[in-house]
């Protein structure tokens, strides 16, 4: 396939002729960022638009309307939405696999919305590469376009889904699915970047991939969007709001299945102590719909960024139950930038490179009843070392500007095709 357009050159050069073009193909719409995965994607793609011209190209829900987002002058987002067939088709899945598949189905189901794929081709139509934001979107990347591929691991999906997936026919046909398409978007991708080194090795020894072809590019944190409460002063938002009698420990989640288990292992926790308050942000918690919670639950459901600021702004205590997955866990590094004491699992708080004891203490939930009470007899001024190293670590090796850098630093040295200059002032 020739690649020529009136949008950029065959060499990938915007229309401006000085700046490489990017097209990112996802299965779900990243503007605005509420989810784990869209936080990601938002802010690693601002980064890499300092020196591409960036197009997300997203699916998003049937009764929605298509829409075009210019979000900064070089970064912009189109939302397609699914046709009716697809949707209806995709239900017919999860009726049968028992669980959410909006991900798996469209690498099965992506000729059923010709709109996606005219909107694929025709962004990559004079791109230097085509970004597959998860491995379902790589068929339907091909159908349009030969261009390289450089594949996003936000996880080892293999690994996940075998969590995710039951144990019906229909979930286990998708399982060997995700584990086929993650397989040939892997074996056949220009790039892999990852977002741990467990996972790079992980998918290097599952699918034979060689090892120059990997990079890490952690998750990271918007250190402007997360502002820094100290102990001391996060005691007098709570004095003022009348809050300072009670404890408030608080657990940060979108809808994925180990993050929905966490989730209800902390309503059993709250119900073993209600001198604590627990607040479930995010919508992790739509999946605790029709429980019976304790009164000392809330559940907030998806939220905009200016509460969840105002909720770690006063939270004593940040959780996280989670045991199994696979990446690693945003949260964490917001709870980090923010201030608040972290309480994790080891499983949590892997690969970000931090220790426990030192930025955060480590628990498995059926302890996170002894250690909030531990932390709630202690003056807030005893976690001040620990929460302003943590602050330190994400400000040294997790900054969303930081590792953008590095990768584009990385696709500089490797390639020089694309003429990838330095960002101007």
């Amino acid at each position: 396939m020739t690649v020529q357009s009136k949008r950029g050159g065959a060499n990938g050069r915007g229309i401006s002729g000085r700046r490489p073009r990017l097209v990112v193909a996802a299965t779900y719409p990243i503007h605005p960022p509420l989810g784990g995965g869209q936080v990601r994607a938002a802010h690693l793609y601002r980064g890499l638009s300092e020196v591409f011209d960036v197009e997300l190209v997203t699916l998003t829900g049937h009764e929605t309307s298509g829409r075009v987002t210019r979000i900064t002058p070089t970064l912009s987002e189109r939302q397609v939405p699914k046709s009716a067939r697809h949707a209806a088709r995709e239900q017919e899945l999860e009726r049968e696999a028992g669980t959410v598949v909006t991900d798996i189905a469209m690498s099965e189901l992506y000729a059923d919305t010709p709109d996606y794929l005219a909107a694929l081709g025709e962004a990559a139509e004079g791109a230097r590469a085509v970004v597959a934001c998860h491995p379902y979107s790589f068929p339907a990347i091909r159908e349009v376009t030969d261009l390289p591929v450089w594949y996003e691991a936000q996880d080892v999906e293999a690994t996940l889904k075998e969590h995710v997936l039951g144990s019906s026919q229909e979930a286990r046909r998708l399982l060997a699915r995700a584990e086929t398409v993650e397989r040939e978007c892997c074996q056949r991708a220009e790039l892999v970047w990852t977002c741990s080194a467990e996972d790079r090795t992980e998918l290097i020894d599952r699918y034979a991939i060689e090892p120059d072809r990997v990079l890490v590019v952690p998750n990271g944190v918007a250190l402007d969007e997360v502002p820094f409460v100290a102990p001391t002063v996060r005691h007098e938002h709570k004095r003022r709001l009348r809050l300072e009698d009670r404890f408030l420990a608080l657990f940060i989640a979108s809808w994925h299945e180990p993050n929905v288990v966490g989730a209800r292992e902390l309503v059993h926790v709250a119900r073993r102590m209600p001198e604590v308050d627990v607040m479930i942000l995010g919508s992790v918690g739509l999946a605790l719909t029709g429980w019976a919670l304790p009164d000392n639950v809330q559940v907030t459901g998806t939220v905009d960024l200016e509460f969840k600021q105002a909720v770690l702004g006063i939270a004593d205590a940040a959780l996280n139950p989670v045991r199994t997955g696979s990446g690693t866990n945003l949260k964490m590094l917001e709870y980090f930038g923010s201030g608040t004491p972290v309480i994790s699992t080891a499983f949590g708080a892997r690969g970000l490179g931090v220790c426990a004891g030192e930025h955060f203490i480590e628990a498995e939930p059926v302890a996170f009843p002894a250690v909030l009470r531990r932390l709630r007899g202690l003056d807030p001024k005893a976690n001040e070392p620990m929460v302003r190293a943590a602050r330190r670590h994400v400000e040294q090796t997790h900054s969303w500007t930081a590792i953008a850098a590095e990768l584009l630093a990385a696709l500089r040295a490797r390639d020089a095709r694309p003429g990838i200059d330095p960002p101007g002032p």
